[in-house]
């Protein structure tokens, strides 16, 4: 497993799980498409904290909007 899969995974799951692709993710929560890209493929991997933001913002997205 690279550096940083679980995290990859996880990114992934909760975005593919509230409906985005990685740009309108990128549009979404203001983060440069090319830094999602690089955290769901293993590359880079966000701090502790912005993960646990970004899933928990993602886990809450419906629709265009937060629950």
């Amino acid at each position: 497993m690279r550096l940083g899969q679980e995290t990859a995974d996880e990114i992934r799951s909760a975005r593919k799980k509230a409906g985005l692709t990685q740009a309108k993710m990128s549009e979404i929560i203001g983060i440069p498409l090319r830094t999602i890209e690089d955290w769901e493929s293993g590359k880079g991997e966000p701090r502790d904290y912005v993960k646990r933001l970004v899933i928990n913002y993602l886990k809450n997205y419906k629709g265009g909007k937060l629950e």
